[in-house]
């Protein structure tokens, strides 16, 4: 095929096409590129945000194994104090019925 000076040729005007579409290509690129950075580090916030959440979970459970711990062993000593107190309130009802002649 033959092409006269004053007629573009097909493949001049599809190249000038794809420049377009080249062109197109390399924004979709760039911002195909902008948003997985974006996710990055959306990602990497997420996973600082864990880490600090379960380092604050960890402490707090920890603080309340303390606090149990402690409540044992309040409940414990209290238990121990009532027994006492229950068998001095019957040695000494025992005492007073005997010192009365009972």
């Amino acid at each position: 095929m033959r092409v006269q000076a004053n007629e573009t040729p097909a493949s001049v005007v599809a190249f000038a096409a794809k420049k377009a579409a080249a062109d197109a290509t390399m924004a979709a690129d760039d911002a195909g590129q902008h948003i997985v950075a974006l996710l990055q580090k959306a990602s990497d916030v997420a996973k600082a945000e864990c880490q600090r959440a379960m380092g604050l979970a960890h402490r707090v459970s920890s603080q309340l194994r303390e606090a149990e711990e402690r409540a044992r062993k309040f409940e414990a000593e209290a238990n121990y104090f009532r027994d006492r107190a229950g068998s001095c309130g019957r040695m000494d009802m025992s005492a007073l019925t005997e010192s009365l002649g009972g």
